[in-house]
């Protein structure tokens, strides 16, 4: 017969022995949780539109648009190339700290520009 205390667990997660106290509100995990990640891929993306068009300006912003949101990454659209470079290669870390600076929106972790048609938005 093998013995059983030598072979490994059948579940890999380590225990924490650490945790006690009370449990925590599942509301106070949910809110917490919605205020980093957003409650919804197309509230996501139409705050983050919000928000774009206030620190990118009129001027880019209307050669721009949101294209999606995936996880922390916004994938912007833009109309030109000479803007693309521009954006892409200067102006992405005052841009991501701008946006990571408004409430509601410091999950974003990445900028990612792409060349596309634009509109007025999503």
């Amino acid at each position: 017969m093998h013995d059983r205390s030598r072979l490994p667990r059948s579940d890999p997660r380590p225990r924490d022995s650490t945790r006690g106290g009370e449990p925590e509100d599942l509301k106070a995990i949910l809110s917490r949780w919605l205020a980093r990640h957003g409650s919804g891929e197309k509230e996501g993306v139409e705050r983050a539109a919000e928000a774009w068009r206030e620190v990118a300006g009129q001027e880019v912003a209307c050669q721009t648009r949101i294209a999606r949101r995936s996880g922390g990454t916004l994938i912007i659209q833009v109309a030109s190339p000479a803007l693309l470079l521009e954006l892409s290669a200067y102006r992405r870390p005052a841009l991501l700290a701008a946006l990571q600076a408004m409430p509601g929106l410091g999950g974003i972790r990445e900028l990612r520009f792409q060349a596309g048609a634009c509109g007025s938005g999503p």
